[in-house]
């Protein structure tokens, strides 16, 4: 397996794509510039360097968006792709002959290359989620904030410890922060959306560090993770990462409350948010491929969101043992 990154850079509502030239390796081909990680290189340092060298362009290397597998001939590469926020410079060309910046909705046009295909649509679902989220921040909160949750809470904390200390993994409005918080528990909260966290901010009175899933590196850090109804926004493709690093997270015997809406397949809502949905099975199989993990109960629900009827999946998790 060859490990290659790929960079998604973002300018002005623009995305640059890249063609390959007439006699390189998959001629003709659009792909998300990047190159192969060398030994003793970070992802990160790799994807600045490729950048700089091919491009001529010094790159700020953001948030993780997501990985694909993918064999050419004998090789199988793994392409891991990032966002990047800013750089300085005016791209050249070596090994592409053309250079183009498209709005996200233009992406799916092009003739890609086989690898970044997958890219193409983990980038375009968390795009979309979080240009709602961005829009839509207050609305969003106020009516998420008068949601009951009440019967979520008693299961999750009576696996707890007074004073355990708790990680809202998308915290949005705040809402079951500040309830934790009044009951005696120590929160960190966390939102990728700067303008939800802000809101939550103010109804916690302490900070929420703005950050998405791919960017959690705790280590044995918390008592309990609370993960309801966000962890549904993260792609098939991310996700089994994304819940190594919760896992890790997770002190030994610690629980881990999460939610799902039911579905058996990714989808988008009618206001432009894409869902990772998940039925007993599916997200029972998935718990189930992590050793560490043991599975205290799966379970469905339903409720009334704006005038439907929407089914959930939930589930409660305790960690047995420590990560490998």
């Amino acid at each position: 397996m060859i490990d290659v990154c790929a960079a998604i850079i973002e300018k002005e509502g623009r995305v640059m794509v890249a063609r390959r030239k007439q006699g390189a390796h998959l001629e003709g081909f659009w792909e998300f510039p990047g190159g192969k990680v060398e030994k003793g290189e970070t992802p990160s340092t790799c994807l600045a360097r490729e950048l700089e060298e091919e491009f001529g362009i010094t790159a700020e290397i953001g948030p993780y968006v997501g990985e694909s597998i993918y064999a050419y001939f004998e090789k199988e590469i793994r392409l891991l792709a990032f966002l990047v926020p800013r750089f300085k410079g005016i791209p050249r060309l070596v090994d592409h002959d053309k250079v183009a910046w498209l709005l996200p909705m233009e992406l799916e046009s092009l003739k890609w290359a086989p690898a970044d295909i997958p890219l193409v649509h983990q980038y375009l679902a968390l795009h979309s989620t979080s240009e709602y989220y961005l829009k839509e921040a207050k609305a969003y909160c106020m009516e998420s904030g008068g949601f009951d949750a009440s019967a979520l809470y008693a299961p999750f904390l009576s696996k707890l410890q007074v004073n355990a200390h708790i990680l809202d993994v998308g915290c949005g409005s705040g809402r079951d922060s500040c309830f934790f918080q009044q009951k005696g528990y120590r929160i960190s909260a966390l939102d990728s959306s700067p303008e939800i966290a802000a809101f939550a901010e103010k109804k916690i009175n302490a900070p929420v560090e703005v950050k998405s899933f791919s960017e959690i590196s705790a280590i044995g850090t918390y008592d309990g993770i609370w993960a309801n109804a966000s962890l549904l926004h993260c792609p098939a493709g991310q996700i089994e990462e994304v819940f190594k690093k919760l896992v890790a997270a997770l002190k030994e015997n610690g629980v881990w409350y999460m939610s799902f809406k039911h579905g058996t397949a990714e989808s988008f809502d009618e206001l432009g948010r894409f869902f990772n949905n998940q039925t007993k099975a599916s997200l029972s199989k998935l718990l189930e491929s992590f050793e560490e993990l043991q599975i205290e109960n799966v379970w469905e629900n339903s409720g009334v969101l704006r005038n439907k009827k929407q089914r959930w999946v939930n589930a409660l998790v305790r960690k047995c043992r420590s990560s490998a």
